[in-house]
């Protein structure tokens, strides 16, 4: 549930902010890569006390966080770059499911492998 609230409410604003920013002309590519550097530094530090009470090593959570969001980064982008790029479908679809993708990922990978008890 507390994943869910933070992840709903950091990719409304930031999926928000994508749509502004595509909107004024900006590469969708380059507007993602920019929110996505965002959106990992801010929700490290909620996802680990108040998501998932991880209490263990934060440099090792966060060498993993970081590794985890970089392969989910690569993800989107690669959709992007095949969806909109060479299919011509709108950025903003694209960019919606590439979200809740990542989100499932992001949930499933952060709870068995960054923020677990093992990590301390």
């Amino acid at each position: 549930m507390r994943f869910g609230l933070v992840g709903v409410f950091s990719n409304l604003i930031l999926y928000l902010v994508f749509l502004g920013i595509t909107w004024l002309g900006v590469d969708p590519k380059l507007a993602m890569t920019i929110l996505y550097a965002t959106g990992v530094l801010q929700t490290f530090f909620v996802n680990r006390r108040w998501t998932f009470s991880h209490a263990g090593s934060p440099t090792r959570s966060f060498c993993r966080y970081l590794l985890l969001h970089l392969g989910c980064y690569l993800l989107n982008l690669a959709l992007l770059y095949w969806l909109v790029d060479n299919a011509q479908l709108s950025a903003p679809w694209v960019q919606a499911g590439a979200v809740l993708l990542n989100a499932g990922l992001l949930f499933l990978a952060q709870k068995y492998w960054v923020f677990t008890k093992s990590s301390l």
